[in-house]
């Protein structure tokens, strides 16, 4: 009976993670549609939504959002700056640099990083099968990326901080998240990222500001709502249940989802080698998540202020959703 709860549990967890991901991955199409908008007001505007967002939904479910600690503040500062919006600013130096097919290879060690660096924040042993399919999946992306480009030695040292701040984005929210859960961590993180990315707006983009075209708004809207409050709350949701060096395989699906979505456009082509790429990123991915029987799990924990995400069953029950 534990072992099907655990697995019902890994279930849940997975398939919100790959939901984020899946999302994540759809917002290169988004980006594509934005860049005639001025940068940092736009992500600024989409983080603000996004808070707005959280804060209607909890309210509207009769939750109440927790009130951070200084100590939480200081990871989730950290986050924002890191995770959010110093990586969109980053992110865009970089792939105007190197490229963003570059870029997204180096990305692409995300999971081998958190396969080593998770489990040493948790104080628990690293698995070895999980590093090796965290290589597996990181193969898989650079057959997926294909990477060319300049071999600038600034660009590829901004790409390395946008695979830091990739890390940041859940290693420092590790902590605050046992305490004030998914949708708090998601909420002060975006409302945060949002004034900083703000007053970057109001110093060097202040002769640029314009209200967004209908595209521009819709792309906006899309990252604001599906990339950012959905994502990032089922992101959270499968970090606390599986842990980061688990969850962070997941990532490497990001590069499948864009590749997928380019090729629907048309702005890219499926390639037996890229095929190859994806098939190791599903098969690490696979083999990586599931759980030895004598394996720590990670235990969240839970205060009666967090707000999370409902249980499954709560979603199926008519009776509990209205």
């Amino acid at each position: 009976m534990v072992r099907r709860m655990i697995t019902s549990s890994n279930r849940t967890a997975l398939a919100l993670g790959q939901l984020a991901m899946l999302f994540v991955g759809s917002s290169v199409a988004a980006a594509s549609l934005l860049s005639d908008y001025p940068v940092l007001t736009g992500q600024a505007a989409r983080y603000a939504v996004a808070a707005a967002g959280l804060w209607a939904w909890t309210r509207l479910r009769g939750r109440r959002l927790p009130r951070l600690t200084p100590r939480d503040a200081g990871w989730l500062f950290g986050v924002a700056f890191a995770g959010l919006s110093g990586f969109n600013v980053v992110l865009i130096e970089a792939t105007a640099r190197v490229g963003p097919s570059v870029v997204g290879a180096v990305l692409g060690g995300t999971p081998i990083a958190l396969a080593v660096l998770g489990p040493l924040q948790a104080r628990r042993p690293i698995a070895a099968r999980t590093v090796a399919c965290a290589l597996v999946v990181s193969a898989g992306v650079l057959l997926v990326e294909r990477a060319s480009g300049p071999l600038d030695p600034v660009g590829l040292a901004l790409a390395v901080l946008v695979l830091v701040g990739e890390v940041g984005f859940s290693l420092l929210a590790v902590r605050p998240l046992r305490r004030i859960g998914p949708v708090g961590v998601s909420f002060h993180a975006v409302w945060m990222a949002a004034v900083q990315l703000a007053v970057g707006g109001l110093l060097f983009e202040r002769e640029a500001l314009r209200w967004p075209t209908a595209v521009e708004a819709g792309a906006l809207a899309h990252m604001a709502v599906f990339v950012t409050v959905v994502a990032f709350v089922a992101w959270y949701t499968a970090l606390d249940r599986l842990g980061a060096d688990r969850a962070g395989l997941l990532v490497g699906t990001v590069a499948v989802t864009a590749l997928a979505t380019s090729a629907l456009v048309g702005t890219a082509t499926v390639t037996p080698a890229t095929v190859f790429g994806c098939a190791l990123v599903a098969g690490g991915v696979a083999v990586g998540v599931r759980t030895p029987r004598d394996a720590p799990r990670p235990r969240p924990w839970r205060s009666r202020h967090a707000y999370h995400l409902p249980p499954l069953a709560a979603v199926r029950s008519p009776s509990k959703n209205g």
